[in-house]
């Protein structure tokens, strides 16, 4: 299989497109393949059922057509046997023929909506950081949690915290559920720690502190361990290197958002439209009313004027009352953490220390030149990968799962490679998510 050169750079296939183009040159008959890329348009389902059976689409994606069935169409069977294969093989949709012959242009329609994400929207400003208020208030709250990954059974709340894992400190939101797609791919038991609502003012160093002693409880502390921080979780990340290596312990630590640098300018850049504290302010307010009450949140431009931040805080509660489930403590923490946190990461800065852990920088999209900062702050040479996704999305790109399995200790995927993948079950009521 060949690549064509003659294409200029900004025309190279991704990654997945390579991928698609090395499995059907493989599953084909042709001893040579040229892959290029295509400028023409992605056909949607119905126009490569269409393709497949010799008719024009446009007329039957008319609403006037919506329940014809592809049996009224008279096609042959040889026709209905491409788009059996065509639905098993592109879509993972198995039908007999039977079915395929029943199918209407309306439920190809749905069939395609089903399998295709097409609604996905990337989140600007503070919805990248907070897009949701979580209903589980005792969740939220709780300083560790642990996560189903490939190593440990996804139906067990705890695991065993005298074996290798890896500690997730999670950005400015502070809640695990962000991390549940990229643990489901990872060879080793994962935990994430979460500040809870009760110290929004607290510095990186003191929060940093306090996950160590969090962990220390557990007897959690061992050398070679790993750490993940991500977005502003790298800055703490960072800190509790420091204070580990401090007690004589080193291990790896994964920078999912780059540089510290890097991820305090992307701060000011997200939040760069919000000219003052007033601003974010009332950005913040409206932002938590309509993910509290799923109402416009203009009316709180009516709000009194020159009001500090805890009067505004009980204006808005005010005005919010009877409209959403949660309860007014919960919110009303979660709205004060939320501002607090915003706030104090736009002013944060980040002092290098210098450290005999593997830092590995797995760096998102950004549109400046790569920051080489860290290059100062290891005496082991970082290694860093170039991620395709920004940095509200990275959790969501498999590659960090990839990238984390290849640096695992050789005994580890050992471990995994021989482990029992029969389901545990908690037969204790003792058994709890966290202290």
């Amino acid at each position: 299989m060949y690549a064509d050169k003659r294409e200029p750079q900004r025309n190279v296939i991704s990654m997945n497109n390579a991928m698609d183009a090395l499995e059907q040159a493989l599953a084909s008959q042709k001893k040579f393949i040229l892959v290029h890329q295509s400028n023409a348009p992605r056909k949607t389902m119905l126009e490569e059922i269409m393709s497949l059976a010799d008719i024009d689409s446009e007329n039957l994606s008319q609403a006037s057509h919506q329940d014809v069935r592809l049996k009224e169409l008279n096609m042959d069977d040889q026709k209905l046997l491409a788009i059996q294969g065509f639905l098993r093989d592109v879509y993972e949709i198995c039908l007999n023929i039977e079915d395929v012959q029943n199918l209407t242009v309306k439920a190809i329609i749905e069939l395609e909506s089903q399998c295709v994400d097409s609604n996905f929207e990337e989140n600007h400003g503070i919805a990248s950081y907070f897009p949701a208020l979580y209903s589980d208030e005792l969740l939220y709250t709780t300083d560790m949690f642990s996560l189903p990954t490939l190593a440990s059974s996804a139906t067990h709340n705890t695991i065993d915290m005298s074996k290798p894992y890896l500690c997730i400190v999670p950005g400015v939101e502070g809640y695990y559920g962000r991390f549940t797609e990229l643990c489901k791919r990872l060879k080793l038991p994962a935990i994430a720690l979460q500040p809870g609502l009760d110290h929004p003012k607290e510095t990186f160093k003191e929060l940093a502190s306090r996950y160590i002693n969090a962990l220390e409880k557990k007897s959690a502390l061992h050398n070679n361990f790993y750490l993940l921080g991500y977005e502003r979780g790298v800055l703490i990340a960072l800190e509790m290197v420091a204070i580990l290596e401090s007690k004589g312990l080193t291990g790896t630590v994964f920078c999912v958002g780059g540089t510290p640098t890097e991820v305090v300018e992307d701060f000011r850049n997200n939040l760069k439209d919000y000219k003052n504290k007033e601003h974010l302010q009332m950005a913040v307010l409206k932002h938590a009313y309509s993910l509290a009450t799923k109402e416009d949140p203009s009316v709180l431009d009516s709000l009194p004027k020159n009001l500090d931040w805890p009067n505004k805080l009980v204006e808005c509660m005010d005005r919010m009352r009877g409209k959403f489930q949660y309860s007014i403590e919960y919110t009303k923490k979660w709205i004060n953490y939320l501002y607090t946190q915003l706030s104090s990461s736009l002013e944060n800065t980040y002092e290098m220390k210098k450290m005999n852990s593997q830092i590995i920088s797995l760096r998102p999209k950004y549109i400046t030149s790569i920051d080489t900062s860290l290059e100062n702050c290891s005496n082991k040479k970082i290694i860093t990968y170039q991620l395709e996704s920004s940095l509200p999305t990275t959790h969501l790109n498999m590659k960090c799962a990839t990238i984390i399995n290849s640096h695992l200790d050789r005994a580890i995927l050992e471990i995994y490679n021989h482990r029992n993948i029969c389901h545990t079950y908690s037969l204790s009521n003792d058994d709890v998510t966290a202290d």
